[in-house]
């Protein structure tokens, strides 16, 4: 099944790249209408590389911008700094965004992590063996559009592994990937109007809390550009800090699933953090959670 979608999701991309290129270079080349320098992106699912279970070194537990596929950039993390990973999409030349909210995490002094989507098998069992070390700092995941597929995938390679994860959040999935019952909070920004309208659905043992947030009528936003704007990367610093302070929310009404009207409450958590847009959007992002 995951390589069916993963060929659709190729397929996509390449007709989106083939047919659109010119319209999609005009949008990248505007930052009105992306809200950034660049819109770019991905919206395709491509295979992992397989990954075996091993156990991580110590050199590279406290380092994991040594493993393949993360930025030169990336900092060491330190005894008792959170673990916030943040996944990119295709090829990894897309989703900068990912770049950016490391910039501004780094700007109030938080580490965080730059990392390919493909590593993120590698990346659970880096935080595995964190974890058996005794390690309990919170694990954050984030990534966009194949980059957010594997950001659920990752937490779910740790559900197997007994590890909690305090915070997901994914901007425009692939696929509807789900969430186990390791994952405290899940947020995921999708448009329903997009060919790459992925939402998170609860899997087995999820009682956490879960919002669909869908930006269709958000004019400014599209699958390409989604990770990058500023509001919604606000909301996501919001999640993030809430979450090393060690704020508890309350728990979530079972999310509605396809086809069923929203949980009554659902929608009163999603809106503080999804309903207003900034001056310069000229509008408010209607909140669908479901």
């Amino acid at each position: 099944m995951r390589s069916i979608r993963t060929i659709a999701g190729i397929a996509g991309v390449v007709s989106a790249v083939l047919w659109g290129g010119a319209a999609f270079a005009q949008q990248a080349a505007s930052p009105a209408a992306s809200g950034s320098h660049v819109a770019s992106g991905t919206a395709a699912k491509q295979a992992k590389p397989k990954v075996r279970h091993t156990s991580v070194s110590p050199s590279t537990a406290s380092n994991p911008s040594a493993l393949p596929g993360f930025g030169a950039s990336n900092p060491v993390l330190r005894p008792g700094d959170p673990q916030i990973y943040l996944l990119k999409g295709l090829a990894d030349i897309f989703s900068s965004g990912m770049d950016k909210l490391q910039a501004k995490l780094q700007a109030r002094g938080i580490v965080s992590i730059v990392a390919s989507h493909a590593s993120s098998d590698r990346l659970a069992d880096e935080v595995i063996a964190r974890y058996r070390a005794g390690d309990r700092t919170p694990v954050i995941i984030v990534g966009h559009s194949l980059g957010a597929d594997a950001a659920v995938s990752m937490s779910q390679r740790l559900n197997e592994g007994r590890v909690p994860v305090a915070l997901v959040i994914t901007f425009g999935p692939v696929g509807f990937p789900r969430v186990m019952g390791n994952v405290s909070r899940a947020i995921n920004y999708y448009q329903a109007n997009s060919a790459w309208h992925g939402q998170i659905v609860r899997g087995p043992g999820f009682r956490g809390s879960l919002t669909n947030i869908d930006l269709e009528n958000a004019v400014d936003i599209n699958h390409f550009n989604i990770e990058k704007a500023d509001r919604l990367q606000a909301q996501a610093i919001t999640q993030i800090v809430s979450v090393l302070r060690g704020r508890r929310h309350a728990p979530a009404k079972p999310a509605a699933t396809a086809g069923e009207a929203p949980a009554a409450g659902a929608k009163a958590e999603a809106m503080p953090a999804a309903a207003t847009q900034n001056a310069a959007s000229g509008g408010t992002v209607p909140a669908k959670p479901n």
